[in-house]
């Protein structure tokens, strides 16, 4: 009898702990497939993943890319805020939707780059290979909702605040000639862009980060995020300036220094911060070249 109790004691311990095992399991199974899965790029870094389909994401300074802990697994969503760029593996039972704020950009597989910053009035994507469905998840005031299928080196802009899409020019602009794109307006919001160069929108993930006819105003932005500085510009004239060319994996104050030699620009480079004033000799000496 003292056996019999002593092996239906332990009985009882291991069915209690078996169960106990089994909750515990179950739990963690639970929690893995309701995870929320977040990759952070901070200002001055940028960061390179690959998803659990095979998938690849650069993700650039000041953004964020989420997706759910059971992606693939029923749907291939991931959530952006900020720019990534992606080279998605084929897979025609589960397009790869990349989900911005105020579109979603879907692809079967295929490269191409989304730049969705929420302090920005627009939202870009890119397409480099392949083909990807752009699809506005809300009526734009023009009237309706829409959907656009965007083919390689094309560039689709939708903005946000703005009543009309901002065009592209042509003309002279003070140290620049911006060169001459083809520009589609199929929504008043919604603005295509045909015959890019894809490496003046995708090259920031690179070793050479090129640069054509930028002005200045966006390049300051850009530039602050690459180098987590807060750039101020104090002289409104240096947005009428220009900037073509090549970085490659320079700091800030080489940067700086390239932009003095171009520009008409002198700067002061503080604590987390730099300050962009004309120089007005200088001003007068690119003017004259200009007129000639």
């Amino acid at each position: 009898m003292r056996v019999l109790r002593i092996a239906a004691m332990l009985i009882l311990f291991m069915s209690v702990g078996a169960a106990g095992a089994w909750i515990v399991f179950s739990k963690q199974k639970i929690n893995q497939a309701d995870s929320y899965v977040e990759i952070i790029a901070p200002k001055g870094s940028k960061s390179q993943i690959t998803l659990p389909d095979g998938s690849k994401a650069w993700i650039n300074a000041g953004s964020k890319l989420s997706y759910m802990g059971d992606f693939n697994k029923a749907d291939r969503v991931v959530n952006l805020e900020g720019e990534g760029y992606f080279t998605v593996t084929s897979n025609k039972a589960k397009p790869f939707i990349v989900q911005t704020a105020h579109l979603k950009v879907k692809a079967f597989g295929t490269v191409f780059n989304v730049k969705a910053y929420p302090d920005e009035k627009t939202v870009e994507t890119t397409l480099v290979e392949g083909v990807v469905e752009i699809e506005a998840g809300s009526k734009t005031r023009s009237g309706g909702a829409y959907s656009y299928t965007l083919r390689p080196k094309q560039n689709i802009i939708y903005h946000i605040e703005s009543g009309l899409a901002e065009q592209k020019s042509d003309d002279m602009v003070a140290n620049e000639q911006v060169p001459v794109r083809k520009t589609e307006l199929i929504e008043k919001e919604v603005q295509v862009i045909n015959n890019i160069k894809p490496e003046l929108y995708t090259s920031w993930k690179d070793e050479n980060w090129v640069i054509e006819g930028m002005p200045l105003d966006q390049l300051a932005v850009l530039m602050g995020r690459r180098f987590n500085s807060m750039i101020e510009i104090r002289d409104d004239a240096l947005k009428l300036y220009k900037f073509t060319g090549t970085i490659q994996n320079e700091t800030l104050e080489q940067m700086m220094v390239i932009l003095s030699l171009t520009t008409p620009l002198e700067y002061s480079i503080g604590k987390g911060n730099v300050s962009w004033m004309l120089n007005k000799d200088l001003e007068r000496n690119y003017t004259r070249i200009l007129k000639r």
